[in-house]
């Protein structure tokens, strides 16, 4: 009898023990998997709430402000100092934005001009023989240029492009580039 009440005790001890024991590993790998699986949704959610803030940047022309006469730098530059008759002048004109903050600029063919003068004297405009220019509005970044190159072919030009034109003669002229109404500093050349 003893011995059957002993059994019984050792019975329930180890059904108890075998289901408490049970239990605890049963619970940390309940609670663990669903531990991994929301730390690794987390990166996601960030992931997800980083596109669209990407997405809002790459939009961001639509709130970029102007650039203000201040935040660019225009720069005119010849591709020598001295031409050989029959040697057609080339001319470089870039604008940066110097600023530490993107901005928008028209950059285009209607906002920039080139013009070259012999002491006062008007010899020569981009603007004369073009047709009307076309906008080109840029977000510019921070110290990153932007270049145009236009060859001269060494005559005078007026508004509206009356022909003939007289061939400028040899002599020392300057070259100004300008972007609305900000302007660079002249450069100066030679014609031989």
């Amino acid at each position: 009898m003893l011995f059957a009440v002993l059994l019984v005790v050792a019975l329930v001890w180890w059904l108890f023990a075998g289901r408490s024991s049970g239990s605890p590993q049963a619970g940390p790998s309940q609670t663990s998997t669903p531990t991994p699986s929301i730390s690794s949704s987390a990166p996601t959610t960030q992931s997800h709430t980083a596109n669209p803030s990407s997405s809002t940047s790459s939009s961001a022309p639509a709130t970029t402000p102007d650039c203000t006469n201040q935040q660019i730098k225009a720069v005119v530059t010849t591709d020598a100092q001295t031409y050989a008759a029959g040697v057609d002048p080339t001319f470089t004109f870039t604008v940066t934005n110097t600023s530490s903050a993107p901005c928008l600029r028209d950059v285009g063919s209607a906002a920039e001009e080139l013009t070259v003068t012999s002491g006062q004297t008007r010899i020569w405009s981009s603007d004369d023989c073009n047709p009307p220019g076309t906008a080109d509005v840029r977000k510019l970044l921070p110290n990153q240029p932007v270049s145009v190159s236009v060859r001269w072919g060494r005559t005078f030009s007026q508004p509206g492009c009356p022909t003939p034109q007289p061939d400028a003669q040899s002599g020392t002229y300057q070259v100004t580039g300008r972007v609305g109404d900000k302007q660079s500093a002249p450069a100066t050349f030679s014609l031989t």
